[in-house]
């Protein structure tokens, strides 16, 4: 039954990974946390009562994306290119279903 699954999913191979733009996403990302704490802390104490709430929010949500990177980073280019119609299929129609949402 997983015979399957073990020819799409596999360890990263981290050769093939880009440090330098992983590094430049890094920075980034924490400049962009950063940008956040600074600019919401007097706005999220009066509101929460905890001044680093939406900074705590948001490192969540990077964590959470790291970790989505690292799966997708593990599926063989293989699954993409046999899935590729299906997903764009997908994309287009939650686009359409988003536009006429009010």
């Amino acid at each position: 039954m997983f015979a399957n699954l073990e020819k799409y999913f596999s360890l990263p191979d981290f050769k093939k990974i880009d440090f330098i733009f992983f590094g430049l996403f890094l920075f980034l990302s924490l400049f962009g946390l950063l940008a956040v704490a600074t600019a919401s802390i007097e706005f999220s104490d009066s509101l929460t009562g905890e001044p680093l709430n939406f900074t705590k929010k948001q490192f969540i949500h990077l964590i959470a994306g790291l970790f989505l990177f690292s799966l997708v980073l593990s599926i063989p280019l293989a699954f993409w290119e046999t899935f590729d119609r299906l997903f764009l299929g997908l994309g287009i129609l939650l686009l359409i279903w988003f536009l006429f949402l009010e």
